[in-house]
């Protein structure tokens, strides 16, 4: 999946969901996640008006800048 910050370019990322942690990994072998959110804290909303782009999502968490992704096909958007 790719993330954009609010504004940097879109950048590929390896994502996993564990108990209701979102860990984002730079590459998918690594152990120390670069970042950990709380879904129960967050909100995930589609962001095509946001960004632009089709496929794309928003997590608004709290006290921190939205995070852009996207997924390479509508159903995996759906998904999330």
């Amino acid at each position: 999946m790719q993330r954009k910050g609010t504004f940097s370019k879109w950048k590929s990322y390896h994502y996993t969901l564990e108990n209701g942690l979102l860990m984002e990994f730079k590459r998918d072998n690594l152990s120390k996640p670069l970042e950990v959110l709380r879904l129960d804290e967050c909100e995930v909303k589609e962001a095509k008006l946001l960004t632009g782009e089709s496929n794309s999502l928003a997590i608004f968490a709290p006290k921190k800048n939205p995070i852009f992704l996207r997924t390479s096909t509508h159903s995996s958007m759906i998904e999330w």
